[in-house]
């Protein structure tokens, strides 16, 4: 196996989430994930990204920069707070359209 695939394998089982769940949202074939778990392949850019979403982690973790698994709470949190402003922004902006 290769530290990508363990990588993958173990967050899976750890955030109990299966393989049809993962190919699902990354739009691959079930053998192609299988791949990655196993070593075979190696998932490059967008769909590292995506599966460092699903499995609630950071590429720097599935690419082994790091050994802490867990996602930058920090920088979800600021994602989700500037995310709360575009809104409000966006709902200030039509009202004032409207008025």
């Amino acid at each position: 196996m290769s530290v990508i695939g363990d990588r993958l394998k173990m967050l899976r089982y750890k955030r109990k989430i299966k393989i049809p769940t993962i190919i699902s949202e990354l739009n691959i074939a079930r053998s192609t994930y299988t791949g990655y778990e196993l070593g075979w392949r190696t998932p490059h850019g967008k769909s590292l990204g995506e599966l460092g979403h699903i499995l609630q982690t950071s590429v720097d973790y599935l690419v082994a920069v790091t050994n802490d698994d867990k996602a930058v709470p920090d920088y979800q949190e600021q994602i989700k707070k500037q995310e709360e402003i575009i809104n409000k922004t966006q709902i200030i902006a039509n009202q004032k359209r409207v008025s």
